[in-house]
């Protein structure tokens, strides 16, 4: 069920009266001129009764604003615009399959004042339509904008069917409803047909609902200039609530949150946070202000406190019965804020890997959990190595030297295998170690963070790897903190029954503990 309502704004109204008097009732909304616009009122029954008691509320709340105007209620979009048009009464009310014959008796001229509709094909786009005086001639440098090109074509076109349709004596609505189709189409092609379904009260498209102009931004002025995050927070507060219950209204949440801080040396300390999720709790917004703030706070006394949200739609949370719930975005938000504040910019989130062989090598970026909770691959770069393989994109690797037993007892014996090793957990800043080496193959480690000094078991190695050779020495490279680098790997079981990583650096030939494997 749609509502056309007409307001003369010669009344003492304007444009603005009239939107906000339609926004009371529906959300649903579709500007077609400067006086008329459509209403979704489907579901209002509950609310306000049937259609004609609907009628009878849109009535008296134009009448409260002091605007003058008329409803028409029917079931089809195109149907009400053309009755709050074409009839003279306060209110018409048409059941649902009689519009074909309520529409019969009007005008054909009609079609012509609603072209902008955009229910005929080549009329103006939706876009255009809902501010028809904002498209009409508007001269540039180069000639006149695309729109009103689109718009004056759309109306030429209006005016020669128009024309023609009168040629052929037809005089209202019914006389264009009554002709055959398929002859129609072979003369007037699919513009007729379209021309032919308004002429019926039948929709040719859904209505385009217009977005609200209004922005979601608040402002207020302080009697006394404030200094701290403390005083700040209340005044945010005031300022968030009544944003978040516009937002509730349109069943809405915020995406990006900007506060502007007018200071007393008359220049703006402005802050912009992209949420994670949309938010709409004004507490949990507030919180995210203030934490920001904490990290970066305005250099001087606050005169103006304003705030501004882009809205997004709501989030629909479906939970399970067989799985544990998710953190909600609220509380992932405040969380993932507080550790930004206590770490610092560009330290908290989720590590990723880089397109880079260098070891150890990773990023990170804004943390997002999986909604789907599908396990993430282990990358093939923290794998162990079970034999002489080398790395994808490694310099050949070099064949294990080691002495066998029956040479020197005291060399290690070497393995090209181990059972049961699943995961390198590497050492974010290498150990530095005192490797002893017997015949190339490192027979005893010395090192701190808990691996003491012990005899070498086993070993496989060594695997070498290399890069970033062309860039030592660039400033590109010492601004990535990228440098060459040049490895030689050992795998290596100690006596204390612990399997370590570890690695020569062919530039100093310090060795090193990368990392502990388990």
């Amino acid at each position: 069920m749609f509502a056309s309502v007409h307001a003369s704004t010669s009344e003492g109204g304007s444009h603005d009266d009239l939107l906000r008097l339609a926004r009371d009732f529906s959300p649903r909304l579709e500007v077609i001129d400067g006086h008329t616009v459509v209403l979704d009122v489907t579901g209002l029954q509950g609310m306000w009764g049937d259609a004609r008691a609907i009628g009878d509320a849109i009535g008296q709340a134009a009448a409260e604003r002091g605007l003058r105007c008329r409803v028409a209620l029917a079931a089809t979009r195109i149907a009400a615009v053309l009755l709050v048009h074409g009839r003279a009464d306060t209110l018409t009310v048409i059941e649902p399959g009689d519009e074909a014959v309520a529409v019969a008796a009007l005008p054909l001229d009609l079609l012509e004042r609603v072209a902008a509709l955009g229910s005929t094909q080549g009329a103006a786009t939706p876009a255009t339509a809902g501010d028809r005086w904002a498209t009409i001639p508007v001269r540039t440098r180069f000639g006149r904008s695309p729109a009103a090109k689109r718009y004056r074509e759309a109306q030429r076109r209006a005016g020669r069917m128009i024309q023609v349709l009168r040629r052929w004596g037809l005089a209202t609505l019914g006389d264009l409803a009554a002709l055959p189709r398929d002859a129609l189409f072979s003369r007037l092609g699919a513009d007729g047909v379209v021309w032919q379904r308004c002429a019926r009260g039948e929709e040719s498209r859904p209505l385009v609902p217009a977005p609200e102009d209004r922005p979601f931004e608040a402002e207020v002025d302080l009697e006394w200039p404030i200094e701290g995050v403390e005083p700040l927070a209340f005044v945010l507060g005031r300022v968030l609530e009544p944003l978040a219950a516009r937002l509730a209204r349109e069943d809405a949440a915020a995406a990006v949150l900007t506060v502007r801080l007018w200071l007393v040396t008359r220049v703006w300390h402005t802050r912009t946070l992209e949420l994670p999720a949309p938010i709409r709790d004004p507490r949990v917004l507030r919180t995210l202000l203030v934490l920001d703030l904490e990290s970066h706070p305005p250099p001087a006394g606050i005169d103006r406190v304003g705030v501004a949200l882009v809205p997004a739609p709501a989030r629909v949370v479906q939970f399970s019965l067989l799985e544990q719930a998710m953190p909600s975005a609220e509380q992932l938000s405040t969380l993932l804020a507080r550790l930004t504040a206590l770490m610092g910019a560009g330290r908290c989130g989720a590590p990723v890997v880089v397109d880079t062989h260098r070891p150890g090598a990773f990023d990170v970026q804004p943390f997002k959990p999986l909604l789907d909770g599908a396990p993430c691959a282990p990358s093939p770069r923290s794998a162990p190595r079970g034999g002489p393989t080398p790395r994808a994109g490694a310099s050949p690797p070099r064949r294990a030297r080691c002495n066998s037993p029956s040479e020197d007892s005291r060399t290690p014996r070497v393995s090209r295998q181990f059972d049961s090793l699943t995961a390198l957990r590497r050492f974010r800043i290498p150990i530095a170690a005192r490797v002893s080496v017997d015949r190339g193959c490192p027979v005893r480690v010395s090192a701190g963070g808990g691996v003491g000094s012990r005899a070498v078991e086993r070993c496989a190695g060594p695997w070498r790897s290399s890069g970033y050779w062309w860039e030592h020495g660039t400033p590109e490279a010492a601004r990535r903190h990228a440098g060459r680098w040049s490895h030689d790997e050992w795998d290596v079981a100690l006596s204390d029954s612990g399997v370590y990583r570890i690695y020569r650096d062919r530039a100093d030939g310090g060795w090193f503990v990368a990392g502990v494997l388990d």
